[in-house]
């Protein structure tokens, strides 16, 4: 195997085809396999090191309900139509069509030219998607090993979507950081990165043709919009993950809706909430902090029986788990609510359910830390030692849900907390991890 250069980058050659699959493989070890998963999904996965270096999927559910642990294997296909499809090869290119995409690419270099049909009739046209930069567009052993990948950029697109994010709904322009903090006070404008990240785009060009962008990746993603310009390669956009391989999933439209019901049947839809979750839902740090939680928590439903006000849920904070000024998840405070079960009950008979606030890190004072540590639940370094971040309070250790005995562990405390107590949905805050060791090491 050779080296790359930029001045003679790796040629690939179509080494297999398989079920829903082709294999390119390059002269220098890097591998391409195109996934034709459906006839408006395909899907590039790159491994310039030749063999797969992000850990399973945690995103990819076709039509599913939820995701089997420990993940899903990259290379697995289960679930997808894998329809027919054309391949031709000649020259340096190798094209992939399906009814509704068509994919070019140049095996010299690898450059990837995407075009999708509005519909499946063979008899309309080819419309242009989206295209690789036409200079280095991904790394192949020229920069730093992170997984880089340039698309070039056309006047008029607008860009959707990435989770949470400031400012305009049209992202083109910014870049972002997609790593999960909790950034309570921050500006609605320009705070940059926030509690939710989802590397995904929902692409619109100056026609208003939409398709989506969704790079299946867990590591730290920067995702750059135009903002950034280079003389030497033209307009452009990128998206550089810290670790792991390109994982690109693209989405035929034609328009906004069909795209993103395609994109939610690939990554999972919410199930359908019961009918209370729409009406009133009351909320306060203050009650469940105060000394007379219990008190505070009854006055409540007091005055809205008082002002005729209708409720029909309360998000309890997590003051009902204190000791002392801090917060230990599962642990009830039987001072503030001696009685938990009669507690619950009697919102029930109010007709309002209880959505208690469950945190999933362990502080390190907390009653089963050790006992979580000893079992090997948390998020640790290579010797096993649990990593320590800061949490609410004090530092605390976050629980490794890519272990298959840990979310087994979780459950069971939820069921012993708090369902067997009569509550019926819990509230699932702070899971933005917000582990910046480079020594943690999670299971998956």
């Amino acid at each position: 195997m050779r080296r790359a250069t930029l001045s003679n980058p790796p040629r690939f050659t179509m080494t297999e085809r398989a079920h829903g699959r082709v294999t390119l493989t390059a002269d220098t070890g890097a591998v391409a396999h195109v996934f034709v998963l459906e006839d408006d999904i395909v899907r590039l996965l790159l491994l310039a090191e030749g063999r797969v270096t992000s850990p399973p999927s945690w995103a990819i559910a076709p039509g599913a309900d939820d995701i089997a642990e420990p993940g899903r294997d990259r290379m697995n296909v289960a679930g997808f139509a894998c329809p027919a499809f054309r391949c031709d090869e000649a020259d340096d290119m190798v094209t992939i069509e399906t009814a509704r995409i068509r994919l070019a690419i140049r095996l010299h270099g690898l450059h990837c030219t995407w075009e999708q049909r509005d519909g499946p009739t063979l008899d309309e046209a080819w419309m242009p998607m989206a295209a690789d930069r036409p200079t280095q567009a991904y790394d192949f052993g020229w920069w730093d090993g992170r997984a880089h990948h340039y698309l070039a950029r056309q006047p008029g697109e607008r860009f959707y979507g990435l989770g949470d994010r400031t400012g305009d709904a049209n992202r083109a322009g910014r870049r972002f950081r997609l790593t999960n903090v909790d950034p309570m006070g921050f500006d609605a404008e320009h705070s940059d990165p926030l509690y939710k990240s989802i590397p995904y785009l929902l692409v619109a060009d100056e026609a208003a043709r939409c398709h989506g962008e969704f790079w299946d990746s867990t590591a730290d993603v920067t995702v750059e919009l135009g903002r950034e310009l280079d003389n030497y390669h033209g307009l452009y956009r990128h998206v550089v993950a810290e670790a792991g391989d390109i994982d690109l999933w693209m989405i035929a439209g034609p328009d906004p809706a069909a795209v993103t019901r395609r994109f939610t049947w690939l990554t999972g839809r919410p199930a359908l909430m019961p009918r209370w979750t729409l009406g009133y839902s009351g909320s306060t740090m203050t009650y469940t902090d105060a000394p007379d939680a219990g008190g505070q928590m009854q006055g409540f439903l007091d005055k809205c029986a008082e002002h005729d006000l209708g409720c029909t849920s309360f998000h309890l904070s997590s003051g009902y788990t204190s000791i002392g000024d801090k917060r230990y998840v599962f642990h009830w405070n039987r001072d503030k609510f001696p009685d938990p079960a009669g507690f619950v009950a009697s919102y029930a008979a109010a007709g309002v359910r209880l959505v208690p606030n469950i945190k999933p890190a362990l502080l390190r004072s907390h009653p089963a830390y050790d006992e979580v540590a000893a079992a090997g639940f948390f998020v640790a370094d290579e010797d096993g030692v649990p990593v320590e971040a800061q949490f609410w309070d004090e530092v605390g250790s976050y629980l490794d849900f890519t272990r298959p005995e840990a979310a087994r562990w979780w459950r069971e405390q939820v069921g012993a907390a708090l369902l067997d107590h009569g509550i019926e949905a819990t509230w699932n805050d702070n899971n933005e991890y917000e582990l910046w060791d480079a020594r943690a090491r999670f299971d998956g």
